[in-house]
């Protein structure tokens, strides 16, 4: 669908909706330069001042687009979540980012709106998947990022000293073009609620009378 924004006697200038853009930008293969733009037509898709159809315009007899103009805009950052049951960062832009470009060492957790005071920086992830059309990607954090910010009291412990620091290069769009400075509180928070797991009894000094106990 779309809206005409401007007409005159022989051309039409159609913006296309939010949904058509966002459909658009996630297929690598459709609109990424002259050479991959093309347009098939039914008849009845416009009419003249007579009420006539216009000619169709059949798969097999596309017209490739005369100027292709790339997108030259930032991603712009919408919010972020932090489950520290599970581990799992989401960060959602507007529009799709390029799978491949995440750099997490760029991703800092700190517990104001700056990186100066009690802060994370991301040293890799156990996973990283995409979901609603690549516009969100989620990263499960290391088991050593995700301990640091647990027994670290003054960050990641309510939605009131969970910031979220994103250096540009953090991630881009699919042409190419990466996201603005970024420092942000959280959108929404799910504290600790999973007691600790013994994974290991690692020693007993019957000498001095001491145990020694590993937690998850």
């Amino acid at each position: 669908g779309g809206t005409v924004t401007q007409s005159t006697a022989l051309s039409i200038t159609f913006l296309l909706t939010g949904e058509d853009i966002l459909a658009l930008k996630s297929n690598p293969n459709v609109a990424t330069s002259n050479s991959t733009t093309y347009l098939i037509m039914r008849a009845d898709a416009f009419s003249d001042i007579s009420n006539l159809d216009i000619l169709l315009i059949p798969d097999g007899s596309a017209l490739v687009a005369s100027t292709f103009i790339s997108d030259e805009s930032t991603p712009n950052f919408i919010n972020f979540t932090l489950n520290m049951n599970t581990g799992i960062l989401s960060i959602t832009y507007d529009e799709p980012v390029d799978l491949g470009s995440v750099n997490v060492s760029l991703i800092t957790v700190t517990n104001t709106t700056t990186s100066d005071n009690t802060n994370l920086t991301l040293t890799g992830y156990s996973t990283l998947e995409f979901y609603s059309s690549n516009t969100v990607f989620a990263i499960t954090l290391t088991s050593s990022d995700l301990n640091t910010i647990k027994a670290d009291q003054t960050i990641g412990n309510s939605q009131y000293n969970t910031y979220l620091h994103l250096l540009p290069g953090t991630v881009t769009d699919v042409f190419g073009n990466p996201n603005s400075l970024t420092s942000t509180g959280i959108g929404a928070f799910i504290p600790d609620s999973t007691g600790p797991k013994l994974v290991s009894f690692l020693s007993i000094n019957i000498d001095v009378g001491t145990i020694q106990f590993e937690f998850d």
